[in-house]
């Protein structure tokens, strides 16, 4: 009879405080939502789109405050492609990129500079080249020259 009490006792013992580690589960899992929420202004996933003809782009944008990495990828028609990841930062909605990538065997690093202009980017054209070939930007933003189709927000695959 005893060993019947002492087991009904630990029994309700080990319910009770699995109903109170369940609550405050709960309460944790409440405070890292409100934090994820307040921070979501700042980070989050976007891809955007662009097709030209036969010839389509894909970005991959994953912000977190300033800091940006994805990847890119350059599907040309009838060419080799380019694909590869880049890091970079925004700021004042231009993201200067640093893209390291794939094209015909041989991995190359460029930058790239977009403009984010409210659910849609623009890529910037270099205004020259280095005598290796590399894209070469203003470094002020206002001097940034725009291309004309922009890259629309699509769903991320």
């Amino acid at each position: 009879m005893k060993q019947h009490l002492l087991l009904s006792a630990i029994t309700a013992a080990s319910l009770c405080a699995c109903n109170q580690a369940g609550k405050t589960t709960d309460n944790r899992d409440s405070v890292s939502i409100d934090t994820t929420n307040a921070t979501q202004t700042t980070s989050g996933i976007n891809c955007y789109q662009q097709v030209t003809g036969r010839d389509s782009f894909f970005l991959n944008l994953i912000q977190a405050g300033d800091s940006v990495t994805g990847t890119l990828e350059y599907n040309f028609f009838e060419k080799d492609d380019a694909k590869g990841a880049f890091t970079g930062v925004l700021r004042n909605n231009i993201l200067r990129l640093r893209y390291a990538f794939q094209s015909e065997g041989t991995t190359t690093t460029q930058d790239k500079i977009f403009k984010r202009n409210g659910d849609q980017l623009v890529e910037a054209r270099p205004d020259k080249f280095s005598s290796i070939g590399d894209p070469l930007f203003p470094a002020e933003d206002q001097a940034l020259v725009y291309d004309s189709i922009p890259w629309k927000q699509v769903n991320c695959r």
